[in-house]
């Protein structure tokens, strides 16, 4: 079993850029992360493949009509927090607000979200408990691989019960003696398709379960010319610029996948882990 799952947020809530949280921050979005959600949607429906779109509660706010549009395609939609801040600027008592609101924000429109992932793949101790306390059943916050940002090395991919009965359901690595090789959004970009391909298909066998994701913002490219607050120019830097935001043509990749994965949700696979890895 295969899992795909698209971390919905713009390119404004990426760190690179500095951008606060404010309300200048769904003008410059542009509709940026309206139209590239579409594209993906539009993608999914043509090959029948079922994913988990985990949004923040922010971009849910800016576009109720991309709720509908992710719940009418039959899609599962989870929550991956409201400002996209990552688990460390968080305490316990700000944690608990932010999921309250999103889950709030997704009731309106008849969303009960199972499911949670950290902006970042970042942890905090609070995390289970603030999690089990809002009905969140299952997370997918543990990227089994060591970054500036956070370290998982002490996990591998494979399905758990964590903290206070979550499900945490692990992005995947495969490991071949000390490498890990990741899989997906930056990975995807640096390995290419057939990699990534092998990579799913090699971890599904060996652990029974192998999770795909990517951002929306990952599949267009943002404005050449970025101006925030009284008219100051971001300039990126050339590495950023040219391979991180401005690259391959990521949508083609997602759909060499998609073409030959029948991929499926998280809601889809709760129970089948469960009962099969679990049990």
């Amino acid at each position: 079993m295969i899992l795909m799952s698209v971390d919905i947020e713009s390119w404004v809530h990426r760190p690179v850029f500095n951008i606060p949280p404010c309300e200048q921050t769904k003008q410059l979005d542009e509709g940026h992360v309206l139209k590239s959600s579409r594209i993906i949607l539009k993608l999914f429906k043509k090959y029948q493949t079922k994913a988990t779109f985990f949004i923040l509660g922010t971009v849910a706010e800016w576009y109720p009509e991309l709720i509908e549009e992710i719940k009418n395609d039959g899609h599962e939609i989870s929550i991956h927090g409201y400002t996209h801040k990552g688990l460390g600027d968080h305490n316990r008592r700000s944690f608990d607000e932010e999921i309250k609101r999103t889950v709030s924000i997704l009731k309106k429109y008849g969303v009960k979200p199972l499911g949670y992932r950290s902006p970042f793949f970042t942890r905090a101790d609070f995390l289970y408990e603030v999690l089990k306390k809002n009905g969140i059943v299952y997370d997918s916050s543990i990227f089994p691989i060591k970054t500036p940002l956070y370290d998982g090395t002490s996990y591998d991919c494979t399905p758990f019960i964590i903290d206070h009965g979550i499900l945490e359901i692990p992005c995947s690595i495969l490991k071949i003696k000390k490498l890990r090789l990741p899989v997906g959004g930056f990975y995807l970009r640096l390995f290419g398709r057939r990699m990534n391909y092998y990579l799913l298909k090699e971890i599904e066998k060996r652990n029974g379960i192998a999770v795909m994701y990517f951002h929306p913002w990952e599949i267009l490219d943002i404005p050449e010319n970025i101006y925030i607050g009284n008219g100051k120019k971001i300039k990126l830097p050339f590495v950023k610029k040219k391979f991180a935001y401005y690259k391959i043509p990521m949508i083609k990749e997602i759909e060499y996948l998609v073409k030959k994965i029948k991929f499926t949700n998280f809601k889809g696979a709760v129970g089948h882990i469960n009962e099969t890895l679990l049990g």
